[in-house]
């Protein structure tokens, strides 16, 4: 029996559709409008700073980082807040993904370098960009 060898003619398409779908493939996944975000990966940054609730006392939290200036955490002792900004100046807020949707909030820097959305502020090492 005579070895057979596929005719190029045959891989090409294959071979075209691959390159052509390749960089599709490899595009990050976007937030979801409706609210249904990825998890962070675990090769997204965590970042520790300070946080405060209304006009409590700081403590410390941690922010997560899914995409810098767009999708973000603070994790405050058990609570979780998410964030996403649309790149127009619009900040949505929820906490604790199941305790209710998005909501739009106001980002605002305070006097002591902290950054604020609507009660909830932040300070220390924020990346911003």
């Amino acid at each position: 029996m005579l070895p057979v060898s596929p005719s190029l003619d045959l891989w090409q398409p294959v071979v075209m559709l691959a390159l052509l779908l390749g960089p599709i493939a490899a595009l990050p996944a976007q937030a979801d409008p409706g609210g249904s975000d990825p998890e962070p990966s675990s090769s997204s940054p965590i970042v520790s700073l300070d946080c405060r609730l209304a006009d409590g006392p700081w403590q410390p939290c941690a922010m997560t980082v899914m995409s810098i200036g767009e999708r973000w955490q603070l994790q405050v002792g058990e609570r979780r807040y998410d964030f996403q900004h649309d790149g127009s100046g619009s900040v949505r807020m929820r906490q604790d993904q199941a305790a209710g949707g998005w909501r739009e909030v106001e980002s605002t820097w305070s006097a002591d370098a902290s950054l604020c959305w609507d009660g909830l502020c932040a300070r220390g090492d924020i990346p911003l960009d």
